[in-house]
C-alpha cells in the first residue's frame, strides 16, 4: 500500500525502498542508544552466539521436478549458481536479477532498465554482457 522504489548506490548495490507516510504504521523499534556504561549491561543481557544454524545438509535428489530451481556451472569461475531471469519489481517495473527459473515452468517477464551511458552499459552492466548468457554448463 505505499510507494516504493528501486535504485542503485554509489557503491552499485540495489536498494528497494517503501516510503511510509503514515508513522503511526511505522513499526521499527525505536533504537536504544549504546554509549560505553550502557553497553556492559546490553552486552550481558543480549551479548553470545544470536543465531545458530538450524541447517541440515542433504543430498540434492537425482533429478528434478517441476518447479525445482535449475542448477548451473560457470567454468570459467569455478561457480555454481542457479538460472535465472530477470522480472519487474517495484512501482517501476525496474529490473531485479534474482528470480530464479523453475523447471519444466514456462514464464513469461517484463521489465524495465534505465541506463544513463548505453555505450558503457553494453560493455560493463552483466545484465547485458552476452558472456552472462553462454559458457555455462546445466547440472542435472
Amino acid at each position: 500500500p505505499f510507494p516504493s522504489r528501486v535504485f542503485i548506490d554509489s557503491s552499485g548495490i540495489r536498494q528497494f525502498c517503501v516510503h511510509v507516510n503514515d508513522s503511526k504504521l511505522n513499526y521499527f523499534q525505536k533504537l536504544q542508544k549504546v554509549n560505553a556504561t550502557r553497553f556492559e549491561a546490553l552486552a550481558t543481557e543480549f551479548g553470545g552466539g544470536s543465531f545458530t544454524s538450524t541447517f541440515q545438509t542433504q543430498s540434492p535428489p537425482p533429478h528434478y521436478r517441476a518447479g525445482d530451481p535449475i542448477l548451473t556451472y560457470f567454468p570459467t569461475w569455478s561457480v555454481i549458481s542457479l538460472l535465472r531471469q530477470p522480472a519487474g519489481v517495484g512501482a517501476w517495473g525496474l529490473c531485479a536479477e534474482n528470480n530464479p527459473a523453475g523447471f519444466l515452468e514456462s514464464k513469461s517477464t517484463t521489465c524495465a532498465r534505465f541506463f544513463k551511458n548505453l555505450t558503457s552499459s553494453c560493455t560493463l552492466d552483466p545484465a547485458l554482457n552476452a558472456a552472462s548468457y553462454y559458457n555455462f554448463t546445466v547440472l542435472k
